[in-house]
């Protein structure tokens, strides 16, 4: 953690700075106006080539929202480290105001950008080049992910890639959008779309495959949005819980990466989590609750037959006593949702399980408890969880994996309430057509009052 505390003095700075971020333009290239859906894309001179880096980490800022500040400060912590021989930064942002007076945006700029990330130690100010411009984008579309992730491998070549999505998130349930909200991962406020869960795969399909995925959003950290992705990753990294404003700690991320550049994936994911998690244990952050772990993708396939076995185990114990407890007792997550906590069906899977197996006393429901726990243990290969949970409880409690959980309270009608509000029905994830989950899910509302 010496490495991190060196840096972190510098980062706060941009706290500070928060209220006057602006973007240096890159003289090179021509101040473009946002124009039509059309509109060609307009380039910088050609990358010069040199050797593949160990990594190249691709960041898909959708600021087009309420999130634009936030952004830029993103982008200048990452400004702290900046691209290296070992790891190269670009960046995509996306904005759709050109920043209002108050906020110090002297540039006014809208549109698409992006940069090549360079160090520099001004916290206030992004000067790293921009590489390209795009009129136009809908980054909303899974396609301009797609777009992104392509383009930098080819102009930046890596040993290893990792894609940060950033953005708002509200995990596997894709909200209807009848007017402009800030949900879904990528929502951009400018098209009124949005990547649903089902679309995630199709990024990979197109721009292939990544070592790392990480969402810098809200509540990503789901069995049923890593199963989308298992086959296009090695690690994926997320928050159960929603995130604090900052989002990740970019300085220490790239710093710690390129330490152990040279090592694979799990080592990346770690470095998210652990730098994640020092950032919102220092004083100024502590009254932030803050989640993030690191889940190895190629672990689904047996801890999904362990928790079929443990769903078929639950039902023959009949044990609804101790299912209620479980139920009842289990960390939810959604803090500054809005949504009473006992209407929240996003839980951690450890804290569920682990509880059912406490309360039980069928001895098969007690083996299959312990079994899964300790495949969930053996993927979830980092966590880091700080502060209090919605109930008050610390949220250490949580072991790095959210899975849908029925409500403590049923509504009169669950099924309309869901369709009011979701988009995807959860019968049509992946997670729901490989898993017995689904099933027990909705024998658990039934049975379990």
């Amino acid at each position: 953690m010496s490495l991190l505390k060196n840096i972190f003095t510098a980062s706060c700075l941009l706290a500070l700075a928060a209220s006057s971020p602006y973007c240096a333009e890159n003289p090179a290239l021509t101040d473009l106006q946002s124009g039509s859906p059309a509109a060609d894309e307009i380039t910088a001179p050609r990358v010069t080539s040199k050797p593949p880096a160990e990594w190249t980490v691709m960041t898909y800022i959708c600021a087009k929202n309420n999130l634009d500040a936030s952004a830029l400060i993103n982008i200048n912590m990452m400004e702290e480290v900046g691209s290296t021989g070992q790891v190269n930064a670009v960046v995509e942002i996306g904005r759709m105001k050109p920043g209002a007076p108050e906020n110090g945006d002297a540039n006014h700029w809208t549109g698409i950008r992006r940069y090549y990330i360079q160090r520099d130690t001004e916290p206030a100010v992004i000067h790293s080049p921009v590489v390209m411009k795009l009129r136009y984008r809908d980054m909303g579309d899974y396609n301009r992910v797609a777009d992104f992730v392509l383009w930098a491998k080819q102009n930046y070549p890596a040993k290893k890639y990792m894609l940060i999505l950033w953005n708002h998130g509200s995990g596997w349930q894709d909200p209807i959008i009848s007017k402009p909200a800030h949900e879904g991962i990528s929502f951009d406020d400018e098209t009124g779309n949005y990547i649903r869960t089902k679309q995630l795969g199709e990024i990979f399909k197109r721009a292939g495959k990544v070592d790392v995925l990480a969402m810098d959003a809200c509540l990503m950290q789901q069995l049923e949005v890593a199963y989308e992705i298992k086959d296009y990753a090695k690690v994926f990294v997320a928050s159960e819980e929603t995130e604090p404003g900052y989002g990740y700690y970019y300085a220490g991320l790239l710093t710690l990466l390129n330490k152990s550049a040279a090592l694979g994936a799990d080592a990346a994911g770690k470095a998210i989590v652990s730098s994640y998690g020092y950032f919102y244990q220092q004083p100024s952050q502590a009254m932030e609750s803050a989640t993030q772990s690191a889940l190895n993708l190629a672990q689904l396939t047996t801890l999904m037959q362990a928790l079929n076995e443990w769903t078929d185990t639950a039902v023959k114990s009949g044990d609804l006593k101790a299912l209620k407890a479980a139920r009842d007792k289990t960390m939810r997550f959604g803090k500054g949702s809005g949504v009473k906590y006992e209407l929240i069906t996003y839980g951690d899977l450890y804290h569920f399980v682990d509880l059912a197996g406490k309360y039980t006393a069928d001895k098969p429901l007690k083996a299959a408890t312990s079994k899964l726990k300790n495949l969930i243990r053996g993927a979830v290969i980092a966590k880091s969880a700080s502060g209090k949970a919605m109930n008050g409880e610390p949220i250490a409690q949580a072991q790095g994996l959210g899975i849908n959980i029925p409500r403590i309270q049923q509504t009169a009608n669950d099924s309309n309430y869901d369709a009011k509000l979701i988009e995807t029905l959860y019968s049509g994830l992946n997670f729901a057509k490989a898993s017995k989950w689904v099933n027990f899910f909705y024998w658990m509302s039934q049975n379990v009052k």
